[in-house]
């Protein structure tokens, strides 16, 4: 499902995506538990989802519950924990009418070459100041 759901977030089509991660996250939670890197995944990209749908409050209290559940899981290096922390500051940014530090985003932008490499995708994506959507590939850690 989750999958499948990327595949509708490609085509813009973002109530359909967003209600498979809906329905994907229930099921994950329900038999993998709320910690699970797959719930994890899944979690971050129905908040990336609802900050599509015009959605910031539920999509940043998303994110920071899915960065701190990565961060005791994973690890506070690990990619999932330092995407969900700097998407939940891009939310928290000025032109979503909160400020953020901008040394605390420079700081996971650093932590996120360091541990992908400056050329990854998802470093890229993120210096770029766009969010990634999870895609369950293994990453080279």
């Amino acid at each position: 499902m989750a999958n499948l759901a990327m595949a509708y977030r490609l085509k813009n089509s973002l109530s359909q995506a967003r209600e498979l991660n809906e329905e994907s996250r229930a099921v994950l939670i329900n038999s993998l538990g709320e910690n699970h890197p797959w719930t994890l995944g899944v979690t971050y990209n129905l908040a990336i989802d609802l900050r599509m749908g015009d959605l910031p409050q539920e999509s940043s209290a998303l994110l920071e519950d899915t960065a701190e559940r990565a961060g005791l899981t994973l690890g506070e290096r690990h990619p999932m924990t330092l995407l969900s922390q700097l998407a939940s500051s891009l939310e928290r940014d000025p032109l979503h009418g909160k400020a953020h530090p901008r040394s605390a985003r420079d700081e996971i932008l650093s932590m996120l070459a360091q541990t992908l490499g400056a050329q990854h995708r998802l470093t890229l994506t993120a210096h770029a100041g766009r969010c990634s959507v999870w895609t369950f590939d293994p990453l080279p850690i």
